[in-house]
């Protein structure tokens, strides 16, 4: 499985010019870099408390937060 993914990322990616990917990186701002990693940070974290909820719900409260956490950022 791990194989395939790979090869469908290789020939998805295998026209991307990396020059050009790292001059518009250049080019952007730092701010919305940073404003970018925020929000994707926060995502993760929105993920984690939708997990943690969902054991709630279902009767798993023994699993503490940072089990259900880790076990949702990883998957």
């Amino acid at each position: 499985m791990i194989a395939g993914a790979l090869f469908i990322l290789w020939r998805l990616l295998r026209d991307v010019d990396i020059d050009k990917v790292v001059a518009a990186i250049t080019s952007t701002p730092p701010q919305a870099v940073l404003s970018a990693c925020a929000f994707v940070a926060a995502g993760y974290v929105t993920l984690t408390f939708y997990d943690y909820f969902a054991l709630r719900t279902i009767g798993r409260r023994e699993v503490p937060y940072r089990t259900a956490a880790f076990a949702s950022y990883t998957s």
